[in-house]
């Protein structure tokens, strides 16, 4: 977890919380229909296929105004050094059609789009949840702050949440971003301070007060973790399952996800795949040294 939070060999803040990625589903809609959690791409789909034929959209999906999440945490589900073949690519030692995540993020469009939202590209947050919560749609890509949200509208609402298969690594995978962190300024008039505090912070007993508040996985060492509804994917985490999203690690990063966002877009709406693969191509030309 301290990995997360070094710098060139230095350690430049101490990571507190970690929010989780992946589908959140409707627990008591798989319970009916017999459906087991997938955990292979071709599994996840066979769901979507099952889910359409029951009445139900597989997916809630609000391309209309987050599509740049959910592009960029599904391809660091699919390959955690996205950033590796992207600067290969920026360097003129890679095709863009040879990028493995950016191949299973256009897959993973066009293999869920007859299942899902008929209208996703007019969807927006505020939709999806509603569909979500309405049981006209049974999955969202979603993070581990949504919890809060679905309780909120309805504390008894059958949730859960599991990871997304990776056709790249043929794993299971959760997008994992440091949501807390503490640093201390070097120019700061109160280096001891500010030390004492950060050390205060790291109690267990304090962080445990800190997570009941908040709700996700805290770092600090004694912290219990109690989120029945997300505790498979808390092992999954736990055993190192887990991959830092890519916007951390690609260069320009708000930019690049945007431009990703609007290749997914495109490919949504044209289903052209070559214009899918030159915006992303793009996109990485522009915002790489």
């Amino acid at each position: 977890m301290l990995d997360l939070a070094e710098y060139n060999g230095s350690q430049i803040s101490l990571p507190y919380t970690l929010s989780l990625y992946g589908i959140h589903y409707n627990t008591e809609i798989f319970d009916e229909l017999g459906l087991e959690i997938p955990t292979t791409m071709d599994a996840l789909i066979d769901v979507c296929a099952k889910l359409k034929e029951a009445g139900y959209d597989a997916f809630a999906l609000p391309l209309g105004n987050n599509a740049a999440q959910m592009a960029e945490r599904l391809i660091s589900a699919f390959d955690g050094n996205s950033y590796v073949e992207f600067q290969a690519v920026a360097d003129g030692e890679l095709d863009i059609h040879d990028v493995k995540s950016l191949q299973a993020l256009a897959d993973f469009w066009l293999a869920v789009k007859p299942y899902s939202t008929e209208d996703a590209l007019g969807m927006d947050n505020d939709s999806a949840h509603a569909d979500f919560i309405n049981r006209k749609a049974a999955m969202r890509l979603q993070g581990s702050w949504y919890l809060s949200t679905v309780k909120n509208a309805d504390p008894d609402f059958p949730v859960g949440l599991f990871g997304i298969p990776s056709p790249v690594t043929n794993d299971v995978i959760i997008p994992v971003n440091i949501d807390t962190g503490f640093s201390v300024s070097t120019s700061t008039a109160h280096p001891e301070e500010a030390m004492k505090f950060v050390e205060f912070l790291s109690r267990p007993e304090v962080a445990q007060k800190y997570y009941a508040v908040d709700g996700n996985i805290n770092m600090i060492k004694g912290v219990e973790y109690d989120k029945t509804e997300y505790m498979d994917v808390y092992n999954l985490v736990m055993d190192g399952k887990m991959s830092l999203t890519q916007i951390n690690l690609w260069q320009q990063g708000t930019n690049v996800r945007s431009g990703i966002a609007a290749a997914v877009q495109e490919l949504y709406a044209d289903e052209d795949l070559e214009a899918f693969y030159q915006t992303c191509y793009d996109t990485i030309i522009e915002n790489y040294e």
